[in-house]
């Protein structure tokens, strides 16, 4: 399922299990993807990816599908710093 990025998890009681957020740039390259390729998904600029996996801005609200259907995970799994 994830080849280059394995989620790590931790069995809770009653066989819960909760998943560790992966950072923005290991989803992105989980899903195979350059930096200067996720911008044109997302209509940016490169720098602008480069500014989101450094934490120096967010991604708008309208960019999360976007960045969810590239990464092809759910959001709530991916750390986005703020």
């Amino acid at each position: 399922m994830f080849s280059k990025v394995q989620f790590n998890c931790i069995e809770l009681k009653g066989g819960n299990i909760m998943f560790l957020k992966i950072t923005m740039e290991s989803a992105r390259v989980n899903a195979g993807l350059t930096q200067k390729q996720l911008a044109s998904m997302c209509n940016v600029s490169e720098s602008t990816v480069i500014s989101w996996e450094k934490g120096r801005s967010l991604p708008g609200i309208k960019k999360l599908p976007l960045l969810e259907n590239a990464y092809g995970i759910p959001l709530d799994h991916v750390k986005i710093p703020y």
